[in-house]
């Protein structure tokens, strides 16, 4: 984050900020369940719907484009 405040030339600029892997949502939960430090998190999975997203719209993995932050260095 600090690389796109540094580096960007215009007042308000948008990145995508990630891994250059593909990552499922049960792993950034349990990420941020870590890094909060929670203790006795329980996930719950409903089924979801077209292969396993839990409602329209959310997506099963997340893979980011970061080429445009990754042009600043």
């Amino acid at each position: 984050m600090l690389i796109g405040l540094e580096k960007t030339k215009n007042q308000v600029e948008t990145y995508n900020i990630s891994s250059e892997d593909q990552t499922t949502v049960k792993t950034i939960a349990e990420t941020v369940v870590k890094e909060v430090k929670l203790k006795n998190v329980k996930f719950k999975f409903t089924g979801g719907v077209d292969g396993g997203r839990g409602w329209k719209g959310n997506v099963k993995n997340m893979l980011l484009d970061i080429s445009k932050i990754k042009k600043l260095g």
